[in-house]
């Protein structure tokens, strides 16, 4: 094979992430083959197999890629507080799912979230994952106690977990009910933030 730029190297490989995504979202994980993920990039097995050495690597590179995309468009808006921030940290990630044709981003997900339970390099970037997000709101909160918006009395990994299994949980849903409307949970937490504040 001629040598290739970085850049070029970079284009082949996204071509890949993106064929295995399609194929996931058409097929489900079980049925998805090597030589299916080839035959969506639109180049050979052989060729393939020069980026990645089975299916699970090219899922955790998915993975990486989307909790990378998550992290840059999180990035604290000019002054908002603790509290603001978190709240508007949750509502970013639910409202995601209100996007157009969602559908196959969370029925792949959902597969990644499976299939990490049953393979140990998965799990383990699962872990990682949940474990950052889990501290980055745990920090959150801590600072909202600090300044007094938050009732000092709530454990704050405790309360991080929660909101996530909230958020995990509306990610289920939404891609077992398409129609589930998530805007009126938004409005919800923002009535519970409220009324955590006036108790704080």
């Amino acid at each position: 094979m001629p040598k290739q730029s970085k850049e070029q190297a970079e284009v082949r490989r996204q071509q890949i992430l993106h064929a295995m995504f399609n194929c996931l979202a058409e097929q489900g994980y079980a049925r998805v083959t090597m030589r299916d993920i080839a035959k969506e990039a639109g180049i050979s097995v052989g060729t393939l197999y020069l980026y990645f050495d089975n299916k699970n690597e090219i899922i955790a590179a998915l993975q990486q890629q989307s909790d990378d995309r998550v992290d840059a468009d999180l990035r604290k808006p000019a002054g908002q507080t603790p509290v603001q921030e978190l709240h508007s940290t949750i509502e970013y990630m639910l409202m995601e799912m209100e996007e157009p044709d969602v559908g196959p981003t969370l029925r792949v997900d959902l597969q990644i979230w499976a299939e990490s339970v049953h393979h140990d390099s998965l799990g383990k970037l699962a872990r990682q994952v949940l474990g950052d997000k889990t501290q980055m709101f745990a920090e959150l909160i801590r600072a909202a106690q600090a300044e007094g918006d938050l009732p000092i009395a709530l454990e704050p990994e405790s309360l991080a977990r929660v909101l996530l299994a909230i958020i995990s949980g509306m990610e289920l849903q939404k891609a077992l009910e398409p129609d589930l409307k998530i805007k009126p949970i938004v409005s919800l937490l923002e009535s519970l933030r409220q009324v955590l504040e006036e108790n704080s």
